[in-house]
């Protein structure tokens, strides 16, 4: 029966084979910039060359704040939780 190889010679493999689908995704990589040359420009250049105009951006939700009063409300609450749960572990 064959012995089954070592984990460095599983490594060594595992690193040679990464080696080769790298090369293989920079040839792809190459050959797909020369045949699209703005791909990189990114979307929104690629759209105006194409004569669309790109969707607008949504505006950012404003930040929600909390009052003082709210925060102080919550931490009383989160402290007689956990004085609670000391008095049931004790």
């Amino acid at each position: 029966m064959k012995s089954s190889p070592t984990s460095s010679l599983l490594t060594e493999l595992a690193e040679k084979g990464a080696a080769v689908r790298a090369a293989e995704l920079r040839s792809e990589l190459a050959s797909l910039e020369s045949a699209f040359p703005k791909i990189r420009e990114g979307v929104t250049t690629v759209a105006r060359a194409n004569g669309r105009t790109p969707p607008p951006a949504t505006a950012a939700a404003p930040k929600r704040r909390m009052s003082a009063a709210a925060r102080k409300r919550i931490g009383d609450a989160a402290r007689r939780r956990w004085a609670k749960w000391r008095a049931t572990q004790s």
